[in-house]
């Protein structure tokens, strides 16, 4: 009996079957986990371009704006540079002549803006769409806006004047234009991006010194240097303030 119960062999049939089914239902789930991980990176980072994409899209439309204030920076700044060396002698240092500089240019500036803002019935609004090129086309996905809150809108009539939109800090030589907002709505995909921002337009900084303003190659200022001294880089005069991203 002993001999009968020790000598049999114990029936393993199957067990190679179930543990192939074990590693292959394993491998098929450690799979199906990758594939799934994989795909949601993959859209993802689709998702992030989508949005990187809006972004900088979208932000070109302010590009557009600053490029047109670069312009009205330059305008001011010549003719503030032309009243200010009519009296160069009169004022008696390069401090001073600075200082009569910028506020020359804040008011050259303001009234480059009021003449526009003649034609447009004193709203900012229209004239700030009309910065951006496309800002008459129904079909443009950039809409340009101010004062989205209405926090500026003191008068509650839907125009915004120049008191309520301007910040002006002529001893400082700057104007702030307040509350500007960007939408883009990509038109392939929908999706929405929008910036909000003020816009600083400053005078540029000259050297009032004798020597910096002189343009005489009498005294030893060459042609090189005089033109050096001369120029302006206005990409540097229209600066973002408060800028964010909704």
């Amino acid at each position: 009996m002993r001999n009968a119960l020790f000598g049999r062999k114990m029936n393993n049939r199957g067990s190679a079957l179930l543990t192939v089914i074990l590693v292959v239902g394993f491998l098929t789930i450690l799979a199906t986990t990758l594939l799934y991980i994989t795909g949601m990176n993959f859209q993802i980072k689709q998702a992030d371009y989508q949005n990187k994409k809006n972004f900088y899209t979208g932000e070109t439309g302010l590009e557009e704006i600053r490029a047109h204030l670069m312009e009205d920076a330059s305008e001011a700044a010549a003719k503030a540079y032309n009243n200010v060396t009519m009296r160069f002698i009169a004022t008696g240092s390069k401090d001073l002549r600075q200082l009569e500089f910028n506020n020359e240019f804040t008011t050259q500036l303001q009234q480059i803006w009021d003449d526009r803002l003649a034609l447009e019935g004193n709203n900012w609004k229209n004239l700030i769409r009309r910065y951006y090129t496309d800002g008459t086309n129904p079909a443009s996905p950039y809409t340009m806006t101010l004062d989205p809150n209405g926090v500026y809108d003191s008068n509650h009539d839907g125009v915004l004047d120049s008191s309520e939109l301007l910040e002006i800090h002529d001893v400082d030589g700057y104007i702030r234009i307040r509350g500007m907002r960007m939408t883009y709505t990509d038109p392939d995909n929908g999706r929405t991006t929008i910036i909000t921002t003020d816009m600083d337009v400053y005078a540029p900084n000259l050297d009032w010194s004798a020597e910096g303003t002189s343009k005489d190659l009498a005294v030893g200022v060459t042609a090189e240097e005089a033109a050096r001294r001369t120029t302006v880089d206005v990409s540097k005069c229209v600066r973002y303030a408060n800028w964010k991203k909704e």
